[in-house]
């Protein structure tokens, strides 16, 4: 078998060697600095390195110092990205147990991803995150379970209301309209009058979703609840897979719904 054609046995070698390819990927080290640098053996670290050289990860420079290869270069990235990755997965793996098997997330949600768990049945803190996205944002696609009195919902109907040029294309679950419906907290006339506004109703959301549009570029937030509709916590990242996924699910939420203004013409009669 051609040498780095063994995907498991290269991935465990970076695995397992990965604080010799850091080391080495700063800047050329001769083999006495390694062993000062990481604190292993003499022995352990010609182990290392020959390995290293035998796949082309590493290589010797005329002065006898080791460095990485563009190869190795390469691969310690991809491992740094995939340990950030089941980093963020192990975080959330409490909230991916309150999400539904019938709308499987990506990977991608993963990467550059920052999590965070609810800590009681009021997410103060997650609304918070929320409402400093919102506070950014030129645009908001996506659609709400529950609402739990955080702020999140008046600060965007007032970013709707004061800026024409603030898009709100939502999609709202038609139980949380049902629950909001009986109070005046919410401007439904002034809502579905808005010209910047677009706004939907359907039944069963499996999860909340909001993709922020800001001048860096588009930001996805992952909002899980339980079986009460409280909220666990929640997922954000800029990741352009991610953002893509989450436009594709909250396209296809919004047009198994009806628009809000007949919506509400039927329900509030």
């Amino acid at each position: 078998m051609p040498s780095g054609t063994d995907v498991g046995e290269l991935l465990s070698l970076a695995e397992r060697r990965r604080p010799y390819l850091s080391l080495l990927a700063a800047g050329p080290e001769h083999k006495r600095d390694v062993i000062d640098a990481l604190g292993d053996s003499r022995s352990t670290v010609d182990r290392a390195i020959e390995r290293l050289g035998d796949r082309s990860l590493v290589t010797r420079t005329d002065s006898g110092a080791w460095t990485t290869t563009t190869k190795g270069d390469v691969l310690l990235e991809t491992v740094e990205e995939t340990r950030a990755a089941v980093g963020s997965i192990a975080a959330a793996s409490d909230l991916l147990a309150d999400l539904p098997c019938n709308e499987p997330v990506p990977p991608s949600l993963f990467r550059e991803a920052t999590v965070d768990i609810a800590d009681g049945p009021t997410p103060l803190a997650i609304a918070e995150r929320v409402r400093d996205t919102v506070a950014d944002a030129t645009g908001i696609r996506g659609f709400a379970v529950a609402d739990h009195g955080t702020g999140v919902k008046k600060d965007i109907f007032a970013a709707t209301f004061d800026d024409d040029g603030f898009g709100f294309d939502y999609v709202f679950d038609e139980s949380l309209v049902k629950r909001m419906l009986p109070g005046d907290e919410v401007p439904w006339d002034r809502l579905t009058d808005a010209p910047n506004a677009r706004l939907t109703v359907t039944a069963a959301l499996p999860f909340g979703l909001m993709i922020t549009e800001h001048e860096s570029g588009p930001r996805l937030t992952l909002i899980v609840y339980d079986e009460r509709d409280v909220v666990r916590g929640q997922v954000q990242t800029d990741d352009p897979a991610a953002v893509a996924w989450g436009a594709d699910v909250f396209e296809r939420y919004r047009g198994q719904g009806r628009p809000l203004a007949s919506w509400l013409a039927e329900h509030e009669r």
